[in-house]
């Protein structure tokens, strides 16, 4: 009786983590739209694919700054505001006058002895004015607070999102972290289209079912307002996609055949 009731319940983790992982990767296929991509930024670490669009962005959020700023300098022209915004490191030397550091982190609450700030407030600072903004965020892990209590009314003021979403495998953690996930990317589908999903092979990724899951995905948003036609689910990869870490092996975009793979 032990043995059979603890075989059951083997079975039962294994349907209910199948489940959540399938679940995950559904809200993570990006559509195919009248746009075609162009990678922006060359084609290292820190370049992203986005849209071959006539919008004219009125400007640049980047919250979490890297090595290397090359996506921010090709996306607008050189007359247009980008904010660079990151508490873990100094300012960096040698920007181009139209960046502005800030030094502060993005979070859910505003707080100037603690240095941070929320994405409502930045935007209202920065750009009381603008709308067809670009948010392009890498911030380790706190996008999921940051985009769950930042107002809709602000994420609408953006045309495109470049977000790097990490730790994946919080799917397997427990039901609240699993909900976490699917409430911020049903969020985010309400006011945009994904188009596009890219694992980043340098975040690693776990096993399970002899798979190799992404923990780190990084993925393209454009207003919905912006598109006119939507041609399904786009093909992956794309073929401008290009390894994270060259020195490593790329991750495959994770496709499974049913709800408990």
């Amino acid at each position: 009786m032990l043995r059979t009731w603890h075989l059951k319940t083997i079975f039962f983790r294994k349907e209910k983590f199948g489940a959540s992982v399938y679940q995950l990767f559904e809200n993570l296929k990006p559509l195919k739209t009248e746009y075609q991509l162009v990678r922006w930024g060359g084609i290292a670490d820190g370049s992203y694919l986005a849209p071959d669009w006539p919008v004219n962005y009125q400007g640049v959020i980047s919250p979490g700054v890297g090595q290397t700023f090359e996506f921010e300098k090709e996306i607008v022209p050189n007359s247009i505001k980008v904010v660079l915004i990151d508490g873990t490191i100094q300012k960096p030397e040698d920007l181009p006058p139209n960046f502005i550091f800030r030094k502060e982190m993005l979070t859910d609450q505003t707080s100037v002895i603690s240095g941070e700030v929320t994405l409502s407030d930045l935007v209202h600072q920065e750009f009381p004015n603008n709308e067809s903004l670009v948010l392009s965020m890498d911030i380790e892990g706190a996008e999921y607070t940051v985009i769950s209590t930042t107002a809709i009314t602000t994420l609408s003021r953006f045309s495109l999102l470049i977000i790097e979403f990490h730790q994946l495998q919080k799917v397997f953690v427990s039901k609240s972290n699993n909900e976490e996930l699917t409430t911020v990317f049903n969020k985010l589908k309400g006011e945009f289209y994904l188009i596009h999903s890219h694992p980043n092979n340098a975040g690693g990724f776990f096993l399970y079912r002899f798979k190799k899951i992404p923990k780190v995905i990084e993925t393209t948003w454009i207003s919905k307002e912006l598109v006119k036609k939507n041609f399904g689910i786009a093909n992956l990869p794309h073929n401008l996609d290009v390894c994270n870490d060259p020195q490593i092996k790329d991750l495959k975009f994770p496709i499974f055949k049913n709800r408990y793979i």
